[in-house]
């Protein structure tokens, strides 16, 4: 329960965020296309990620689908889903910064 509240507060305070840096620069005849295909990007996006780390459990269980070993393994299968979620989190959000306009790049 305390991880949902601090996910909930982290979306409540990124979401408009998000959103408004995606809308910035679009005109006032396009903000409803423009907000749809935000939204529908997240969308996807969430469905492809959740699909892919859930891949990414059931592969990490080592393919044994027996009932007394079932539990000790599908921790497993989370643990190494977590784990490449975190690095994904680490290389997303270094990438964001490197990308991130304004940053003063040396050439």
């Amino acid at each position: 329960m305390p991880a949902m509240i601090v996910t909930g507060l982290g979306f409540a305070a990124s979401l408009p965020a998000v959103q408004n840096a995606a809308l910035h620069g679009i005109s006032d005849h396009d903000a409803g296309l423009g907000s749809g295909v935000t939204t529908m990007v997240q969308q996807v996006g969430g469905a492809l990620g959740l699909a892919t780390f859930a891949a990414i459990a059931l592969g990490g269980t080592h393919g044994s689908h027996t009932v007394e070993s079932a539990g000790g393994l599908a921790v497993d299968g989370v643990r190494l889903a977590f784990r490449v979620a975190a690095v994904t989190l680490v290389a997303g959000a270094a990438l964001s910064f490197w990308l991130m306009p304004g940053r003063r790049r040396e050439e």
